[in-house]
C-alpha cells in the first residue's frame, strides 16, 4: 500500500469517527477513536510542543546553512506563522486581550522580520556568514534546553 493511499485510508477513517453516531462501537476498526467526543471542553490541545521544536528546527537550519527552494522557505515561513499565531492567539485569548493588541504584535513581528531580513539577505563576507550560523547554533541550543525543561517538567 502506498504512502498516498494509507494517508487516504487515514483521513477516511477520522471523517468515519466525525460522522458516527455517539456510543456506537466500531466492529471494522475495533478501537477506533470517536473524534465527536473530543470537543474543546473536554480536550484542549498542548501545543507547547511543537512551538519549542520549531525553534530548534529553525536554529538547526540557519546553523547548517541549508539551502532551500523558495516554496520550500514559504511553507516552513507559513508553517511556522500559523502554529505561532495559534500559540499566542490562544494566549492572548486567555487573558481577555483585544485585536488590538493582536495587531500590534503581529505588526511588530512584521517590522522586525522584515529589518532582519534586510540586513542578512546582502551578506555575503564569510565572516558575516559564519555569525548568522553562530547565531542559529544558539536559537537551536535554546530550543533544546527548552525541549528538555518540558520533558522533565512531563516527567515529574
Amino acid at each position: 500500500m502506498t504512502a498516498v493511499r494509507r494517508g487516504l485510508t487515514a483521513l477516511l477513517l477520522l471523517l468515519a469517527g466525525f460522522c458516527s453516531a455517539p456510543g456506537v462501537a466500531h466492529e471494522s476498526q475495533p478501537g477506533l477513536l470517536e473524534l465527536r467526543q473530543l470537543t474543546p471542553e473536554r480536550w484542549e490541545p498542548n501545543l507547547t510542543w511543537l512551538g519549542v521544536a520549531s525553534f530548534l528546527v529553525l536554529g538547526l537550519l540557519v546553523a547548517a546553512d541549508v539551502k532551500l527552494p523558495p516554496i520550500a522557505v514559504a511553507s516552513l515561513a507559513t508553517a511556522y506563522g500559523a502554529l505561532h499565531g495559534l500559540l499566542n492567539g490562544m494566549a492572548l485569548a486567555s487573558i481577555g486581550a483585544g485585536p488590538a493588541t493582536l495587531l500590534g504584535i503581529a505588526l511588530t513581528v512584521w517590522v522586525l522580520v522584515l529589518l532582519t531580513t534586510a540586513v542578512i539577505v546582502p551578506l555575503r563576507a564569510l565572516w558575516a556568514r559564519v555569525a548568522v550560523r553562530v547565531a542559529g547554533s544558539w536559537v537551536a541550543a535554546v530550543g533544546m534546553l527548552m525541549l528538555a525543561w518540558l520533558a522533565q517538567g512531563a516527567g515529574s
